[in-house]
Order: C-alpha cells, then structure tokens, then sequence
C-alpha cells in the first residue's frame, strides 16, 4: 500500500504506533479488536496531535507587526488534515472507551480440542457448599482413580491423563473430559476445575493493584475491580479458564479464599478465582468484599 502524506502529516501513523506501543504496558490484550485497547491508544494519541494542530494553525496566523500571511502549507495524511485526525481519533477513542466490556480474549488451541487425548491436566475440585462433600473419580476402565472428603470453601486436586472420567458425590453422577494441558513453563493457564453443587461461578480476576504490604481496605474499596475482571465462568459445568499474558510477564493464578501475596516478584502478573453464587451479579460492592477477604481476612 501507498501511504499518501505532505509536510508533517507522516506524524499521524508514528503518533499512533507509539501511542499503542505505550498503552499495551496496561493490556494483556492488545489485539485491534479489543475495544478498551483500541480506545485508549486513540484517545492519547489524539492529544499530541491536537498539540501539533494548534501549532500549525498558530503559525498560520498574520504576522502582527506587519500583517503578512506566511505561505499556505498543507500537513495532512492520506489527504487528511492532521486535526481532523486528531478530532476523529479523540472521539472514537471516547466511544470505544466506554464500549461495554466483551468476551476476553481466548488464545485459539494449538491443534482441534477433540485430537488433545494426551499428556495429563491439573484437575481442581472445588467445594463452595456448607458441608463436606466426598468424591469418587473412576477412569474410562472403572477404576477408582481418587476418592477425597473436601471440607467446606476446600479444594483438592490430582494430575489427571487425559480421557474420560465420571464423578461420584452424594447422590449425583457427572461425566468429565480431561484433554491434555498445552501449559509449557507457566506459558499459560488452563487448569481443569469442578465445581461442585452447581451453585456459585468463578471469576478470573486480575489483582496484582492489591499485592502491596502498603495497602489498606480503603484503598482496595476504591480501585474498580470490575475493569479487572478477565471472565466469568459458569460453575455447571467442568470449566477450563484460560490465560495467556504477555511474553515478558509470568504470572500466578491463586484459588478461591487463598491470601494474597503482599508483595510482586519482578515481572510477575498475579490472578485470583474468586467464587460468586450463580444468582448474584459481579458488582463492583461483591468484587470489594472478596478481595478484602483475601486480603486482610
């Protein structure tokens, strides 16, 4: 493609690469289709380009000692004036930025799910419900491959092969499939999880603002952990939530009521699951108490 420009207007492209190369350090998700993204690295890069564009107006202006005009130029992109970039870029970017939140982004499988019936999965058996629950796992061969007593707000877990499984607690009978995990040095997220009841949700939330010794519950009511929020996935069913950060970042993903660190290795991005009853919306009042909870209780 031919890129089209005169006097300065090559600024309107630079602008922006740098723009989105800043902003990307406050994303996990960069991709152009996500509307937050997108929306803040149009907003910040439409200021210094308003700053150029008044500048160039300014200089524009009659001498006012001798009233000459200085020579017409034109500084535009594509045929585009650099402040009308600049007015276009601040407006979409206002909108995008207040886009309703949609599906996070889900790293595409490496290969077809249904051929992944190898290797093995971490598999976490969550218990939200009032009483102790015990639980028989059988394999394909139905052969009992684990069987725990998980207390209240507990969780157990096992290393499972992938293949077929079904789940035995109380009166109920489920079917699990475990396919193999594609995590490859802490390169991504996808523990296999098992809520049982059927009751409460996991959201997957990014806490790493409240992993400070400085911190205080004030200052943890006033972040907006609604904005932090990756997914929110449903507790019917065996769930895989999956996470892939950025390359230059690892990152730790902490279970349900399990402490907060109070401090951050170099480079590290911390994630919680947090539990939530199915009836309940995420609000930002639910979201505040959770965290206080694991971070003071």
């Amino acid at each position: 493609m031919v890129i089209v420009w005169r006097g300065i207007g090559i600024i309107v492209p630079i602008f922006l690469l740098i723009g989105g190369w800043i902003v990307s350090y406050w994303f996990d998700d960069t991709r152009l289709g996500n509307p937050h993204f997108m929306g803040w690295t149009l907003f910040w890069t439409s200021i210094p380009l308003l700053l150029v564009a008044l500048a160039l107006f300014g200089a524009r202006l009659p001498d006012p000692d001798t009233g000459e005009k200085p020579p017409k130029s034109y500084n535009d992109f594509f045929f585009v004036p650099v402040w009308i970039w600049a007015f276009g870029f601040l407006i979409i970017g206002i909108i995008l930025i207040n886009k309703e939140k949609e599906a996070p982004y889900v790293p595409p499988p490496m290969e077809e799910e249904s051929t992944r019936f190898e290797g093995t999965k971490t598999v976490n058996f969550y218990n939200p419900l009032a009483d102790t629950i015990t639980v028989t796992v059988e394999d394909a061969d139905e052969e009992v491959v684990m069987e725990e007593a998980i207390p209240p707000t507990h969780i157990r877990w096992k290393e499972f092969d992938a293949g077929m499984y079904t789940v035995y607690y109380g009166d109920e009978k489920d079917y699990i499939t475990v396919l193999g995990s594609k995590a490859i040095d802490n390169d991504r997220y996808d523990n296999g999880w098992y809520v049982f009841g059927g009751e409460h949700d996991l959201i997957l939330l990014d806490v790493n603002e409240a992993c400070s010794k400085e911190i205080v519950k004030s200052d943890l009511i006033d972040i907006n952990w609604s904005e932090k929020i990756v997914d929110r996935y449903s507790g019917d069913n065996y769930l895989i939530p999956r996470l892939k950060p950025r390359n230059d970042f690892f990152f730790t993903v902490y279970e349900p009521g399990i402490t907060l660190p109070l401090e951050l290795q170099d480079k590290e991005k911390v994630y919680a699951l947090v539990s939530i009853p199915v009836d309940l919306e995420t609000t930002e009042e639910y979201l505040d108490s959770a965290i206080v909870s694991v971070c003071f209780d």
